[in-house]
């Protein structure tokens, strides 16, 4: 504590009053050390280093990578993460920002921070940076491989980060915000060691680094264990910085003169839509009550379905877009980038949306706002909440995201003032319309405006040879002959490709394959010219039980008197649970600490009509968003969604839970309703759920606008690798026929393209089977589930208890239909639960033994999934052995799987997770150059260890540790407990009865892993996997 000084306290009000301590080391003062007092289970550990890209080539993004390889003091790679995950965490982690990097840990209690502190440091400050690290983790230019490249080729022809990277280029010219900091595939080969080597030694000093603690944790003793760090490293003497004292970003940027426009073309297999992003500079990073003034007109004129922009864009009979959102930069101008999406090809010339924005701007600058003058003052407000309510969801990311600017751009005030932000929206509240219209017009009107086009283009010839008509994805089962050739493809793909048995394009499978009708085949497990096993090793210095006995003797020297993390002296968030019945429903009351209250009621879905379930995913977006009844008004759908936006923070539907538009997450035959909201209008909260089901009035010209909304977010998630793979996967693992087939995206474009053509006798059915759904839930309200959670200390908002229960009552009442069966409370009945459970369906007979390969024009990397049935209940004695084989396999930087093929260099992401709701072993692998070697990899280590009499003790306590993690992680925020309590209830399970469950994992054996290990080996024996290539 001695070589620290305060640097302030800064007492932020609002959500839950917390003091943000900064602490300067005295020796360096620009190295700060911020602590952030967030009541959770968890605690957080983040170093932050300002990075200031000079050119594409990605170093920041490469060295971020390099830094888990070892370190001087500790050259054992893996030992990191080994380490991390003995102290109830699931690993390290880091991310490069375009402006910093940084590196970050997580473990239940503080415990674990303060044992890693030291490892942690000195791989950051000191990295081994050797060549072998560099062949597999960036670029190996014999096998045209690295992970970094990877990563890069599969994100950086995507949309999103084609319209990202031209919008900073237009907006931030000649600075280092227009480089690529993630690095650009083209460049990446030309990357030396060295260069990373002096970007390391120029960035990663002392000077220009911060650390920011979040959690309950002992300050002094923190401060202790990092001073002596500090010391021991000699980090002070040896900061080049002190020679050398300007740091990154102190420039300021020149200003942007002129407005200019940019039109990209991006490779995709439908060209109806495209994207357009407008941009504007903002206030300097230090100005925060201009910044937040700026968000919130931004958030006025987009967020909600009655904004002016949704209404002109969006909402209307011929929508000119499927939606708009904002993405903010928080760099020394803050930067802001409307981007709408889903936008006709038609419209995909320069200005033509921009003027159409610039106008309604104008007019609203001119004139007095639609809404009248205190419209801002309600947005602000809103804004206000939302703020809390991202604060309480996600507390550490939140501070992370407003403290780390002040430190990366060296603001003078105390870095905790930028969190104290609550008395400004306050502020602001009480400003004028005429003070917004003038505000408007100096930041939107009299800047310069940069336009971003993303135009679709469909190739050239050789990469559309071989596609489907329309342009579709192509779904195919591959032969041993094919997946040979396959393996040998250059980057252009697989399209168009020949089975050299058979001589048929691969197109020609595609109806035989979606009908069962091919022969099946079996996966190829060789590849000519792939990484062996032996050149694996080579790469990891040695084979793996050699490397984890190493790594074992390292930490019987760090921890000699073994682990010592203990969960007594973790911070619980306390919570009440109890089941009532009102008005003959089940109701779930949670009273816990948040600020919220939030109600959700779900609806059983088993017995709906098999003909209706395809209409849910219309119905579900409908119902928030069409004209309503209100006793004998018609209130027309965007001055009902003001009304919403003024009761309610946030209000969806969907199937489950997990708010997925085209699956159902979870609990799949249920319909699920949710609100948040501040507890004062809890009361609104019943209303709402009254008029929702009762009040619904579908029309034809809202219905075809949703289809076409609708149809632009499939054409979007088509575009995108991970999403067509997790989402097929996901279907071709579920019972045929289902709801999970009916909501699927592949089954909506079909019915909303029809709805989008269709003529009036067609919307009149659609609106009739809408109606039927209405009709059906209130029918059935008698099996309908509640829950409401309320405010640990609820006294503080005035709630009339006797009032509330009343208007839940009546609320339940008026949603019952006439024709409902009378409810029978007279007689106890006892804890009715809903009318599900898990599906756990055998895959369907003509996969079993197919590679199934969807080609995706313009989606240069490739997304493997390996599924395969493994059907075991919560309850039964295989399901925590399953937990912790798939944690054992797929355990960060020291588990097989994640060795054996990013240690390969030949995939970014790796893991295996059990799906307890769809009973499937999942192996995926994100951007993988080789995915029939990462197949074999995966076959090899099952195979390797259901034939051992052992597993390494490493690897087990590390699996242990991290479900720990996750357990707790799950349950640190009140959205979480919520969500888990609304889980268990839909599983049948009492809160004593799940906690008992979970503590069977602590008592897990190694002869239990290799039991369930043996049962996947045999399933794959029984070819009952399916390898899934997007």
């Amino acid at each position: 504590m001695e070589a620290f000084e305060a640097a302030g306290v800064v007492d932020v009000k609002g959500l839950r009053n917390v003091s943000i301590h900064q602490y300067r080391l005295k020796k360096c003062p620009d190295f700060s050390v911020v602590f952030v007092p967030i009541d959770s289970p968890l605690c957080e550990f983040h170093v932050v280093i300002p990075t200031e890209p000079k050119s594409s080539k990605g170093l920041p993004h490469i060295l971020e990578h390099l830094v888990f390889m070892g370190s001087r003091e500790y050259p054992q790679r893996g030992l990191l993460d080994a380490l991390a995950t003995q102290c109830l965490s699931d690993g390290t982690n880091a991310f490069t920002n375009d402006d910093y990097t940084a590196y970050t840990f997580s473990s239940v209690g503080w415990k674990g921070i303060e044992e890693l502190i030291p490892v942690f440091l000195s791989h950051i400050f000191h990295p081994l940076l050797r060549e072998e690290d560099f062949a597999s983790e960036v670029y190996d230019e014999r096998s045209g491989t690295g992970v970094v490249h990877c990563e890069m080729v599969g994100r950086e022809k995507t949309p999103s980060d084609l319209m990202d990277n031209a919008m900073r280029q237009l907006l931030f010219p000649s600075s280092g915000y227009a480089h690529l900091s993630g690095g650009d595939s083209k460049l990446i080969p030309d990357v030396t060691l060295g260069d990373v080597r002096a970007f390391h030694r120029d960035y990663y000093t002392l000077s220009n680094s911060s650390i920011l603690v979040f959690g309950m944790v002992p300050i002094e003793s923190i401060l202790s264990i990092i001073a002596i760090t500090v010391k021991r490293l000699d980090l002070v003497h040896s900061d080049p910085f002190y020679q050398h004292p300007e740091p990154p970003w102190s420039k300021d940027i020149p200003d942007l003169i002129e407005s200019s426009s940019q039109t990209v073309e991006f490779i995709t297999s439908d060209c109806s839509m495209g994207l357009v992003g407008l941009g504007w500079r903002g206030p300097p990073i230090a100005s925060i009550v201009d910044a937040i003034a700026l968000e919130c007109v931004f958030s006025y004129m987009y967020e909600s379905d009655s904004s002016p922009l949704m209404k002109e864009f969006v909402n209307t009979d011929t929508p000119s877009a499927s939606g708009v959102e904002l993405h903010l930069k928080s760099f020394m101008r803050h930067g802001y980038a409307l981007v709408f999406s889903g936008v006709d090809e038609s419209l995909l010339q320069p200005g033509l949306i921009k003027n159409r924005v610039m106008n309604i701007i104008r007019s609203m600058c001119e004139k007095e706002f639609p809404e009248g003058d205190m419209v801002m003052s309600s947005i602000v407000s809103r804004q206000e909440h939302k703020y809390m309510e991202i604060l309480e969801d996600e507390p550490m990311e939140t501070y992370h995201s407003v403290l780390v600017p002040g430190l990366v751009y060296h603001l003078k005030e105390p870095v905790g003032n930028r969190a104290n932000v609550i008395h400004v929206y306050r502020d602001l509240a009480k400003l004028s319309g005429a003070h917004w219209q003038g505000f408007m017009k100096k930041w939107m009107l009299d800047k310069p405006v940069v336009e971003v086009i993303l135009r679709p283009w469909p190739g050239d010839d050789e990469e559309e040879e071989g596609g489907e008509e329309g342009g579709e994805c192509g779904v195919h089962a591959l032969s041993e002959t094919i997946m040979e050739k396959f393996s040998e493809q250059s980057e252009d793909g697989f399209v168009g490709e020949k089975d050299k048995k058979g001589g048929k394009e691969h197109g020609d499978g595609h109806e035989q394959a979606v009908k069962g009708k091919l022969e099946p085949t079996i996966v190829s497990r060789s590849r000519s010219g792939s990484v062996s096993t032996s050149s694996i090793s080579d790469i990891m210095k040695g084979d793996e039980m050699d490397v984890l006995a190493r790594i074992g003797h390292k930490m019987s020297f760090l921890f000699p008197n073994g682990h010592r993390i203990s969960l007594e002296d973790v911070n619980q968030i306390k919570q009440v649970c109890a089941l009532v019945e009102i008005a003959g429903i089940q109701c779930q009351l949670v009273k816990l600490r948040t600020f919220f209250v939030h109600f959700r009621f779900a609806f059983s879905l088993t017995k709906l009509d098999a003909a209706l379930r395809k209409y849910l995913v219309l119905f579900q977006e409908l119902l928030l968003s069409t004209d309503f009844m209100d006793g004998e008004e018609l209130i027309p759908f965007d001055h009902a969604m003001h009304m919403m936006n003024e009761d309610l923070l946030s209000c969806s539907c969907y199937l489950g839970f997990g708010e997925s538009l085209f699956s159902s997450m979870g609990v799949s035959d249920v319909l699920t309703i949710y609100m948040c909201s501040h507890p004062t209008k809890l009361p609104k909260m019943f209303w709402w759920a009254k008029r929702l089901l009762t009040g619904p009035q579908f029309t034809s010209s809202r219905i075809r606008s949703t289809a076409a909304k609708l149809i632009a977010n499939i054409v979007e998630n088509r575009r995108d690798g991970a999403s067509v793979c997790g989402s097929i996967s996901y279907l071709l693992s579920m019972k045929y026929p289902s709801i999970h087939y009916d909501v699927s995206m592949f089954e909506q474009e079909k019915l909303c393209s029809d709805i989008v053509s269709g003529d009036d006798e067609l919307l009149t059915n659609v609106i009739e089977k809408l109606d039927e759904i209405r009709s059906f839930l209130m029918t059935h309200v008698d099996e309908m589930f509640a829950q409401v959670s309320i405010p640990h200390r609820c006294d503080e908002y005035d709630l009339d208890f006797e009032e509330l229960h009343h208007s839940f009552e009546e609320a339940i009442l008026s949603m019952r239909s006439k024709d409902s069966p009378p409810s029978q409370t007279e007689e106890p009945q006892g804890i009715r639960r809903l009318d599900v459970y898990p599906h756990f369906d055998e895959m369907r007979e003509f996969i079993h033994k197919n590679l199934l390969l969807v080609e995706n024009v313009g989606v240069d990397s490739n997304y493997l999934d390996v599924f395969m049935p493994f059907s075991v209940k919560r309850s039964d004695e295989d399901f925590y052995p399953l937990l912790m084989a798939c944690a054992v396999l797929s355990a960060s930087d020291i588990g097989p799987l994640f060795r054996r093929v990013r240690g390969a260099g030949i995939g970014y992401y790796v893991s295996m997770n059990y799906s307890l709701w769809w009973g499937n072993v999942y192996f995926s692998v994100e951007e993988t150059s080789d995915p029939v070697q990462a197949i074999q990899c995966f076959i090899e280590t099952i195979e390797d260890y259901a034939e051992r009499d052992t597993i390494d003790k490493i690897l087990m306590e590390s699996a242990r540790s991290t479900l720990i993690f996750e357990q707790y992680s799950a349950q640190s925020i009140p959205a979480g407990i919520i969500e888990r309590d609304f889980t268990w209830y839909a599983q049948d399970m009492t809160p004593d009865k799940a906690h008992e469950l979970e503590r069977r994992l602590a008592f897990v054996t190694e002869k239990d892993v290799i039991r369930v290990m043996q049962k996947m080996l045999s399933q794959m024996q029984e070819e009952k996997y399916v390898p899934f290539l997007a």
